[in-house]
């Protein structure tokens, strides 16, 4: 393993570790969980009352519930992607194994 790949395997565990960290807190913390669910509640309760020709504002509206967990998305991908660079650093491909 060259040392451009060793640093960008070690950078992604430590992006992994802070997304980690981050969906911890969010966890532990209600008012974020709280926060999320009356938002998208907001947008349900917006999205329910529109009539059916409004397909433009139900797109908008979708959108944006969608947007709000983005950012939870992206922290659980850099979780996983994280774990792949650690398994990766502690066996790169070719070192060890049976043969």
């Amino acid at each position: 393993m060259n040392q451009e790949r060793k640093n960008h395997l070690e950078a992604t565990v430590t992006r992994g570790l802070e997304a980690q960290n981050f969906l911890q807190y969010m966890e532990r913390e209600p008012y974020f969980k709280t926060l999320f669910s009356e938002i998208d509640n907001s947008y349900v309760s917006t999205i329910l009352g529109l009539s059916p020709d409004k397909t433009g504002e139900f797109t908008m509206l979708q959108t944006k519930r969608m947007a709000l967990y983005e950012p939870l998305s992206r922290a659980q991908y850099d979780v996983s992607a994280g774990q792949i660079a650690a398994d990766e650093l502690e066996n790169p491909e070719g070192e060890g194994g049976i043969l």
